[in-house]
């Protein structure tokens, strides 16, 4: 009689897992998505840029980022073999134009409205205004101040939202929540969402109580954008 004998093979031979690494032109990148179109599976790079996913030869890995251009990537044999170092370049935004059109100057009423200021200013600061010729005050020179003064102010750009400023939000404010990430907006990646959210350049004024509702729009219709860019089913 004649017996057979039949072995199992482990499903790792045909299917293994590839490990690397991800790089920019400085250094790890981390949180970056890797995804296997083949098997319909995905991972993140961890906070060295690490990572590793299951692939089989000839599958395609399809690495991808909001931050980076995408780059893809063919399985072979080679891969199993070593640590693969994937390099990967930063995405140049585009800015679109922006026509500024300055309102009429009227140099009448602005004369009137600098001696008044000017004369309210030197009766209330004498100790303030100096001569700088022998007929008087130089109000060009004075005119000159309040400009500088003016455009200075103006020229301040406005504070936005950094990952560690919406990182506290989170963890400490009451009403915006880790929960309310997880559960309300489904983020499965907050770390990830939270660098998403600070390429959107968010107004550090609507972190004041009047704004919170407004705020909450801004995070509902960012989550939505971030799950469509996730949208791969995570790997096991």
């Amino acid at each position: 009689m004649k017996y057979f004998i039949i072995f199992m093979l482990p499903l790792s031979i045909y299917s293994q897992h590839i490990e690397g690494i991800v790089y920019d032109n400085n250094t790890s990148v981390k949180h970056l998505k890797i995804a296997n179109l083949n098997k319909q599976i995905q991972t993140y790079t961890d906070h060295n840029g690490a990572f590793k996913i299951r692939a089989s030869v000839n599958d395609t890995l399809f690495f991808n980022s909001v931050f980076y251009d995408n780059v893809i990537l063919k399985v072979t044999e080679n891969h199993f073999n070593t640590i693969s170092v994937i390099e990967v370049k930063k995405k140049i935004n585009t800015l679109n134009k922006v026509i500024i059109s300055s309102e009429n100057f009227n140099t009448k009423t602005f004369t009137q409205k600098l001696n008044k200021s000017l004369n309210r200013d030197i009766k209330n600061n004498p100790h303030k205004y100096k001569q700088h010729s022998k007929y008087g005050l130089d109000f060009v020179y004075l005119a000159k101040k309040i400009f500088a003064s003016k455009h200075k102010s103006n020229s301040k750009k406005a504070p936005y939202l950094e990952v560690k400023a919406l990182d506290s939000l989170f963890k400490n404010d009451s009403f915006f929540t880790m929960k309310l990430l997880r559960e309300d907006l489904n983020i499965d990646n907050p770390s990830l969402f939270l660098d998403y959210c600070e390429t959107k350049k968010i107004n550090t004024n609507l972190l004041s109580e009047d704004s919170k509702l407004k705020l909450l729009d801004i995070f509902v219709a960012y989550s939505k954008e971030f799950i469509k860019l996730t949208s791969l089913t995570p790997e096991n």
